[in-house]
């Protein structure tokens, strides 16, 4: 694998009536609508594992390469900080050979009142980062489709890439998700 070895993120939900309870490890992405909110839990450890090699991509795009050369050009710098944060304490943690090693380091919560679930990767969880206003909670109330989604993100990938805009995260990197919950009609 080109970032130092095979892994899994994992997120599990367990639901029970209206009441969640959830466990993250890696790079996903659990959000918890309740009426018109929604909640966003990630595992926050696994971008603190990449400061340097982000620091050093906006210093290499600030001078002038493309986001494509730039990423490219940290992606040892990347491979290495994740082989050095990666199942250590103060570090992220994913399933590597056996979960058991890594369960007790999961994010987890429990969330009550709960309507729908949806559980993401990295990947699918960018559309928070895409210029226009698309984000998560649309996803959660309905006014996005899953399908809208990897649509807008794969269109803006295509525009972004040539134009050098690219922010830090591989192109046509993975975009996967679940929703969870009330059936409604999908708009997007």
């Amino acid at each position: 694998h080109l970032l130092g070895g095979h892994s899994a993120a994992v997120a599990i939900v367990r639901g029970d009536g209206d009441c969640i309870r959830y466990a993250i490890l890696g790079d996903c992405t659990v959000v918890i609508g309740s009426g018109n909110s929604a909640k966003v839990v990630t595992d926050a450890r696994v971008g603190a594992s990449e400061g340097e090699a982000r620091a050093e991509f906006e210093r290499l795009t600030a001078a002038g390469l493309t986001s494509s050369v730039a990423f490219t050009r940290i992606m040892p710098l990347l491979a290495e900080q994740r082989k050095v944060w990666r199942n250590v304490p103060g570090g992220y943690w994913v399933v590597i050979d056996d979960a058991s090693e890594v369960a007790d380091e999961a994010v987890c919560g429990r969330a009550d009142g709960v309507g729908v679930v949806l559980i993401s990767t990295d990947g699918f969880a960018r559309v928070d980062a895409l210029p226009g206003g698309s984000n998560l909670e649309q996803v959660i109330t309905h006014q996005l489709s899953l399908a809208s989604v990897v649509r807008r993100l794969r269109s803006w990938e295509r525009s972004a890439r040539p134009a050098g805009k690219m922010p830090f995260w591989p192109q046509h990197d993975d975009a996967t998700a679940a929703l969870i919950g009330h059936e409604r009609a999908h708009r997007g």
